[in-house]
């Protein structure tokens, strides 16, 4: 009885380390949708400047945001993998779904 005790309780833990990963890809995604919508904003901005202070501040806002999509996108690569290895994902209240590819 305790060999299947054990066994149960590992397959929960895998179960969610796996459910941790899937809401990591959803915050990942959430992320880079962010960052993209940060970079546009401040190409907008450069562009209808004069002011140089602020085309310097739009200059460094998009260098910075180019910095942390390429981290973002890394991240969601390497994430990726586990996910969708496995064939479900989180639902925002929590629970798991089958996707049953």
């Amino acid at each position: 009885m305790l060999k299947q005790e054990m066994v149960e309780k590992i397959k929960r833990t895998k179960l969610e380390r796996e459910a941790d990963a899937n809401k990591y890809y959803l915050e990942l995604i959430d992320s880079i949708n962010q960052a993209t919508e940060e970079y546009v904003i401040a190409q907008n901005g450069f562009a209808e400047t004069a002011n140089q202070d602020l085309v310097d501040f739009y200059i460094y806002k998009m260098k910075s945001v180019e910095a942390k999509y390429r981290y973002l996108m890394k991240e969601y690569q390497r994430i990726r993998s586990v996910v969708t290895a496995h064939a479900y994902v989180v639902t925002p209240s929590g629970q798991l779904q089958n996707l049953k590819i």
